[in-house]
């Protein structure tokens, strides 16, 4: 399990250093993405029409059980644009490297063109999240 939660909404990635995040008091973080997002620009933002959509949901769904599954870190290759769309997501060292070695052993050779595959999804999900701000 990389990340573990402690008290007051600190989460600790195992053998690295450790976050400031919060859940928001809720563990059920799919129904907040689908029902809104406090943005810069607006109040509320409905994410659950946009392209790549399932990703996301699933790797919040996943970050939030403490599960390091291709979902959950594909959110963390994004998590940059992500939290500028005020979504809460951890810092880990190399998300890059551990979404292609998990691809790998699922995969084998096709792990390079799943891996493209899924970035594109979630460029496509940012993207219209943006757009849609």
């Amino acid at each position: 399990m990389p990340w573990r939660e402690k008290s007051g909404g600190r989460a600790q990635i195992v053998g690295g250093r450790s976050s400031n995040f919060s859940w928001c008091g809720v563990l059920d973080i799919v129904s907040i993405l689908c029902e809104s997002c406090p943005s810069r620009y607006n109040g509320g933002m409905r994410f659950d029409g946009l392209p790549g959509y399932e990703l996301v949901a699933q790797g919040l769904e996943d970050l939030a059980s403490g599960r390091e599954t291709v979902a959950s870190l594909l959110l963390c290759v994004g998590a940059p644009r992500l939290r500028a769309l005020g979504l809460t997501v951890p810092m880990v060292e190399g998300p890059e490297h551990r979404l292609y070695a998990r691809l790998s052993e699922e995969f084998g050779d096709g792990a390079h063109a799943r891996y493209n595959a899924l970035i594109r999804r979630l460029v496509s999900f940012e993207r219209a999240a943006e757009c849609a701000d």
